[in-house]
């Protein structure tokens, strides 16, 4: 696994990680869905980087 491989799967753990702290706490409010959306859309951006990295 190369520093690229390993950086984009920590950052992905991270968003992934927030995500789930936000859901855990009750996302109701409408900040906090915005919030989790805009984590959740990070994580797919990192994780369509890497696959699109892994397949050149």
């Amino acid at each position: 696994m190369t520093a690229w491989d390993q950086a984009f799967e920590l950052l992905s753990t991270a968003c992934m990680g927030r995500a789930a702290q936000i859901v855990a706490a009750g996302a109701n409010a409408a900040k906090d869905q915005g919030e989790l959306g805009e984590w959740l859309r990070l994580a797919d951006c990192l994780n369509a980087i890497h696959e699109n990295r892994t397949l050149q």
